[in-house]
């Protein structure tokens, strides 16, 4: 059985790869080829912690997993990230372990993939500026994913924290090599661009619908 970690994840897959087989697990979906079943919570609350068992198998893709994600808000005080997550992979034939994988990075990687199908299908051919609000980990693989299927030249970003969107700028800037700007509020993200990524955890709204122009596309 392989043991896979982030680093070595990092190395082997893109998110070109993730995109195409996002795609092709909601065609899956689709067509009544995928087994999802609700995922399964334990609380543990001697610990103040919960975790979380969400199984899934693609029938043409032969792939069968389970995702165990955990959630402990005091882990930090013992130097350990609040949240963590590892992936069992197994052989559908004979249900023999294949891998066992570090989780954050392909849940963050899929669900920014899920964006970039959703852009490949739904927004502007021509869209070349993209708006973010929001510069965490979901914005980050994101805008990576949108610039895989359209052409961006520009990226717009706000955070409430003016220090995280800076640090978007430059990370992200290198890394997918266009220009990128920090913006003094959310709606001049929404104004200015043609593609908006909205990835925070606010729990009110963060836009406004007067803001959205006709031919925008909006992620969530």
């Amino acid at each position: 059985m392989l043991l896979l970690s982030r680093s070595d994840l990092e190395k082997l897959i893109s998110m070109k790869e993730v995109i195409e087989s996002v795609e092709r697990a909601f065609l899956e979906l689709y067509n009544g080829k995928a087994k999802v079943p609700l995922r399964t919570i334990i609380e543990v609350e001697k610990h103040n912690g919960f975790i979380l068992y969400m199984p899934s198998y693609l029938e043409d893709s032969e792939a069968l997993a389970v995702k165990v994600v955990s959630l402990y808000p005091e882990n930090t005080k013992k130097g350990l990230p609040s949240v963590l997550a590892s992936i069992l992979l197994n052989d559908p034939k004979t249900g023999a372990p294949l891998a066992l994988m570090e989780g954050t990075f392909i849940t963050a990687m899929r669900t920014g993939a899920a964006s970039g199908v959703a852009t490949k299908y739904l927004a502007r051919k021509d869209s070349k500026i993209a708006g973010i609000i929001g510069a965490g980990v979901q914005a980050r693989t994101q805008l990576w994913a949108v610039c895989e299927v359209r052409n961006i030249e520009k990226a717009l970003v706000y955070d409430i924290n003016p220090k995280n969107a800076k640090k978007f700028a430059e990370e992200m800037s290198k890394k997918l090599g266009i220009e990128i700007k920090t913006v003094e509020s959310a709606r001049e993200a929404t104004e200015k661009s043609d593609i908006l990524i909205v990835a925070t955890t606010a729990r009110e709204p963060v836009v406004k619908g007067d803001g959205l122009g006709k031919a925008r596309t909006s992620t969530p």
